[in-house]
This record gives C-alpha cells, sequence and structure tokens, in this order.
C-alpha cells in the first residue's frame, strides 16, 4: 500500500438521527474491539448490538439498575 498507514473509516448518513448515528458507530466500534479478541464462538451481530446498547445507556437508566443493587448511588 505505498508505505501508508492504513485506516479503517465509518461514515453514517446525516440524514438519520444523532441517536441512530450514535448507535451505529458505537455497533462498529465493537465490530472492532470483539472482532480483534478472535473468540470463535462469538455471536457477532448480538454480541455488537449489546456491546452498543451498554456504551449508549442513559445515565439516568444506568443510576437506576446500579442503585437497585447498591443503595445510592449519584
Amino acid at each position: 500500500r505505498g508505505g501508508k498507514p492504513v485506516a479503517d473509516v465509518v461514515a453514517v448518513s446525516r440524514e438519520v438521527s444523532v441517536e441512530h448515528r450514535r448507535f451505529t458507530l458505537a455497533h462498529e466500534l465493537a465490530h472492532r474491539v470483539i472482532c480483534s479478541t478472535g473468540h470463535p464462538d462469538v455471536k457477532l451481530e448480538e454480541s455488537v448490538h449489546h456491546f452498543a446498547g451498554a456504551l449508549l445507556v442513559p445515565s439516568r437508566r444506568l443510576l437506576d439498575e446500579v442503585s437497585r443493587y447498591s443503595g445510592r448511588v449519584g
């Protein structure tokens, strides 16, 4: 490749909502992270959706879920 560095690029449409764009970017990041493990038993699309959803969980929801187990959080 002519000695130039190789980089992955992800393009997202401006025609979709910002939430959709964020999920798409998180989903693509998950592909890079999960695929780099080389684990053969991973259900890839299911795993990247879980990763993206966990990464983008709204703070109020996260605090509600965590506080159920640990008392006061915040």
